[in-house]
């Protein structure tokens, strides 16, 4: 009689077969795969996305800079301005994120200016 472990069969747990991978080297290491793969997946999939938004993110960057150099806007107004000539919401949020723009009480800003000053 062998005394190897092997998969059970009987012990499912989320739907998923219980597998002691030690068993067999094979297993073990296509596992270990596998679960790089996922990974490396999931890296791809950000990197396409921000390649994906990036040229849009730098429109709403120079939109955003060009706006905010005379002082803070309303957040609103930026939003409306920017739909006018094609920026997107989710493209403003995400460079004001990358930006770093200061927001208070519904402002927008850039770093160095006082949030507010223009309403």
């Amino acid at each position: 009689m062998s005394t190897s472990t092997k998969p059970s069969e009987t012990a499912e747990s989320g739907g998923f077969v219980d597998v002691d991978k030690s068993w067999h080297p094979t297993l073990q290491l296509f596992l270990e795969s596998v679960g790089s793969l996922v990974l490396a997946v999931d890296d791809v999939a950000e990197v396409y996305l921000e390649a994906r938004t990036a040229p849009r993110i730098d429109e709403a960057e120079s939109f955003l800079i060009d706006r905010l150099t005379s002082g803070a806007f309303h957040y609103r107004d930026l939003i409306a301005d920017g739909a006018a000539i094609g920026v997107s919401q989710s493209a403003l949020y995400r460079a004001r994120r990358r930006m770093g723009l200061a927001t208070t009480d519904r402002f927008w800003a850039l770093p160095e200016a006082t949030v507010g000053s223009q309403q």
